[in-house]
């Protein structure tokens, strides 16, 4: 009997330890993200910030009063003078400006590193439900910026060949879909596509003005003669798309029997354009796959629908394939705590705490019998 209460004693010992630490979590949700796009480790950024091109981000808020927006973002050249100002807007790229924040360089990552900038602004009620659009603006008078954003492709990554250490000449690129330095690309003695439903390219760039002449990127099949034959996928680089040392994306519809087949890609830029690469020529990545569902790739505690991510724009032009890296804050209500929790952990949670609650209380009941005997 009295093992018995022992083991219930601990038991509810266990209960009301696990309510303690969770109500912990209540004060803390504060600094946790409402929205949080995830992809580690980060391998694209979008290039400089050209002051006539913006990027920006669309986003469902997931919780009242939104009050911050972290970016991710990585630095190229010297910071010293140089501002960034996050504008937050609603509904779309062209909707009504509500907040302004600007950031100079001591409050943004420093020369050389790759990091967070946080922008912070006057809270929003209500917010949750909403849709939000902000964008990074130049203020002044520069062209240009030497901070650039992470871009995260709606895809999983297949070959992934690092910057390289040359500019490859001419306008006019051409090569096999692989990566020559792997194994992958001596696969059977030639090159082959090594996952299905290739659906996209992301090549290095140094500078690639689009505004000045067309950018195409072409794919031809195993069988094709690229001399004579039509292209499999043709995909053009919009004019507001510039990359100034950052990657340009060429997305297409996906190429369902990719896989081990013998695919070629034709790389045609205009004059002015600089593509990285090394010896055996440019240096890309290719993404495959239909894209992540949208609620895959961010979280946002207590709301499934709508998608959180609307997508990534470039002066006004969305992408709903593709998204900034980014975090968005609000305001949570003490059980978004527990809702936070739940969502991240689900039934590995539940698991946990009647593990927790069984172990001390068997630990309970064993004390309980030494004392006994």
């Amino acid at each position: 009997m009295k093992s018995t209460l022992a083991f219930l004693v601990g038991a509810a010992a266990a209960v009301a330890l696990l309510a303690l630490a969770l109500l912990a979590l209540t004060p803390a949700s504060r600094d946790v993200a409402d929205i949080e796009v995830r992809t580690v480790p980060w391998r694209t950024q979008a290039g400089r910030i050209p002051k006539s091109y913006p990027p920006g981000q669309g986003f469902v808020a997931g919780w009242e009063g939104l009050r911050r927006i972290d970016v991710a973002l990585v630095v190229q050249g010297e910071v010293e003078g140089a501002e960034l100002e996050l504008v937050l807007r609603s509904e779309g790229p062209d909707g009504d400006v509500l907040r302004r924040s600007r950031l100079g360089s001591d409050a943004l990552p420093p020369t050389g590193a790759s990091d967070w900038a946080s922008f912070e602004f006057e809270p929003i009620a209500p917010s949750a439900g909403l849709r939000f659009w902000w964008q990074l603006e130049l203020p002044g008078d520069v062209r240009s910026s030497p901070y650039t954003p992470w871009v995260r492709y709606d895809g999983q990554p297949g070959i992934d060949m690092a910057w390289g250490n040359r500019i490859v000449p001419g306008p006019v690129h051409e090569g096999a879909i692989a990566d020559p330095s792997s194994a992958w690309g001596a696969r059977d003695s030639y090159p082959r596509v090594p996952h299905p439903n290739l659906s996209a390219l992301s090549f290095a760039i140094d500078v690639m003005r689009p505004a000045v002449g067309p950018c195409v990127l072409e794919i031809w099949g195993p069988d094709a003669d690229p001399a004579v034959d039509p292209p499999l996928r043709r995909a053009e680089l919009l004019p507001e798309e510039e990359v100034n040392g950052g990657y340009a994306f060429f997305s297409f519809e996906p190429i369902a029997d990719s896989r081990w087949t013998q695919m070629r890609y034709r790389l045609t830029t205009n004059a002015g354009a600089r593509v990285v690469g090394t010896e055996d020529g440019p240096s890309f990545k290719t993404w495959h796959g239909g894209g992540l569902a949208l609620e895959e790739n961010s979280t946002s505690f207590g709301q499934k629908e709508p998608p959180y991510l609307v997508g990534s724009s470039r002066a006004g032009v969305v992408r709903g394939d593709r998204s900034l890296v980014f975090r968005a804050y609000g305001s949570p209500q003490p059980l978004d705590a527990w809702k936070r929790a739940m969502d991240r952990a689900g039934w590995r949670l539940v698991a946990g705490a009647l593990s927790w609650i069984v172990a001390v209380g068997v630990l309970a009941r064993a004390l309980a019998l030494r004392q006994r005997s």
